[in-house]
């Protein structure tokens, strides 16, 4: 699958891609168990996530997937 589209990066204000600091991690995401989990919801400091998925949950919800708190 080729890497996210980082041009969603302008509307992504409470998901940070952890990608841009060259972390080596060798599980999935936990919600597509396809991409490497590549970011954080900042508020909470949740993770797991590829950036997409973390995106997309954002963007759907507003929260965090795991302890549903509001990500602003």
């Amino acid at each position: 699958m080729d890497a996210p589209n980082k041009k969603r990066n302008s509307r992504a204000g409470s998901v940070f891609d952890l990608s841009m600091l060259n972390v080596s991690i060798d599980n999935k995401c936990v919600v597509c168990y396809d991409l490497a989990p590549d970011s954080v919801f900042l508020k909470c400091g949740h993770a797991g996530l590829c950036y997409e998925c973390g995106l997309d949950m954002w963007e759907q919800s507003g929260s965090c997937y795991l302890c549903r708190d509001v990500q602003i």
